[in-house]
């Protein structure tokens, strides 16, 4: 149980990562 929540948090954390990718990257793109 604990490492199936680990999990779940790590790819939250990821998807994070990842949108706040592309939001830098259109933002980068439409300046």
């Amino acid at each position: 149980d604990f490492k199936s929540g680990a999990l779940i948090k790590g790819i939250k954390k990821a998807k994070g990562d990842y949108i706040s990718l592309i939001d830098a990257d259109t933002i980068y793109l439409h300046r």
